[in-house]
């Protein structure tokens, strides 16, 4: 990185990872490119652009298939693990409650408790869902994902309830 006055070689070694990282502060246009003569295509080692966090992570689920959306990836993680199977998200009641207009709601359960949905609310029953009983619903018969979803799948998932009204 010329600019940067950076030169990092990088030594081909089993095992062996070559890391170097600078942070700028400003966007633009900098060269970084090979120093090496390495190969035929040595030519087309270059990059040149220092852009946005927001135009890198569109830029990376572009080429990745992850969203840098957390309510797309709320709702892709509700349908890989199932949430969908047991809870709408259009009002039509299943198993569990529907997740349109769930936050904020009161929900009271079998015991004589309720609870208002908030995040705090959601995250306990993401981790362990069996542990209360809505009023009117049977008794779920589902797994524990606490040990399934990391605390940034359940994030998403919240997320994206929340987009739901």
């Amino acid at each position: 990185m010329p600019e940067f006055r950076v030169k990092q070689d990088a030594l081909p070694r089993r095992g062996v990872c070559t890391r170097s990282a600078r942070h700028t502060t400003e966007l633009g246009d900098y060269k970084v490119r090979c120093a090496e003569l390495c190969g035929l295509q040595h030519a087309y080692m270059e990059a040149r652009e220092v852009v946005s966090k927001e135009n890198f992570e569109a830029w990376v689920a572009s080429q990745t298939g992850v969203s840098g959306d957390p309510v797309a990836r709320g709702q892709q993680a509700a349908q890989t693990y199932g949430c969908l199977a047991c809870h709408s998200v259009d009002g039509t009641k299943l198993v569990g409650p529907s997740w349109l207009g769930l936050m904020g709601r009161e929900e009271k359960f079998t015991d004589g408790t309720s609870l208002i949905a908030d995040e705090a609310y959601l995250r306990l029953r993401s981790s362990t869902p069996t542990n209360l009983w809505l009023k009117g619903t049977p008794r779920p018969d589902a797994a524990n994902y606490g040990d399934q979803l990391t605390d940034e799948i359940i994030a998403d998932i919240i997320a994206y309830i929340k987009s739901l009204k």
